[in-house]
């Protein structure tokens, strides 16, 4: 049960990853809108930004320890954070974060990052509660593989079907 949480909570952050690793130009493109003068609007900054998106998903699932917990509740709160931001400051449309399946920027995806964020440090805290003591790190890793090439291959698919002819 618990693997299963970890990856439902992971899934997305791999699911971004795999789609701005396949697009950078999407999420590159919506990046201004954020208003974060650090990061600049290219594909660069889209990787890296996938990077993070992957080796937090990956380590959520793979790495039975309460920190992972954290690092993935703190990076759906600073999502939720930029998308409120952004929304507050009269930004709207695509946010570029899901490829094909990208959402708006909107309170709603404000609102589905706090969610996520709360699952995740739900699970830090049964982590560190010492809930999870049976753990499969090859069945995790096995899923970290599945979701994220199962989602780059869906939003290839959907991609090339929705191209127009």
């Amino acid at each position: 049960m618990h693997l299963a949480v970890a990856v439902l909570i992971a899934a997305p952050l791999l699911y971004a990853a795999a789609s701005k690793f396949l697009d950078p130009s999407r999420f590159a493109s919506a990046l201004p809108q954020f208003g974060l003068s650090f990061l600049h609007p290219g594909s660069t900054s889209a990787r890296l930004v996938g990077a993070v998106e992957l080796g937090v998903g990956a380590a959520l699932v793979t790495l039975a320890v309460a920190l992972t917990g954290i690092a993935a509740g703190v990076l759906y709160l600073g999502f939720a954070f930029l998308l409120l931001r952004a929304r507050l400051r009269g930004a709207s449309g695509d946010c570029g974060c899901f490829g094909t399946f990208s959402s708006n920027i909107d309170y709603a995806s404000s609102g589905r990052n706090l969610i996520l964020s709360v699952g995740a440090f739900g699970v830090a805290y049964l982590r560190s509660q010492g809930w999870f003591a049976l753990y499969e790190p090859g069945l995790a890793a096995t899923l970290v593989v599945a979701v994220t090439l199962g989602a780059a291959a869906a939003d290839t698919i959907l991609t090339i079907r929705n191209r127009p002819a």
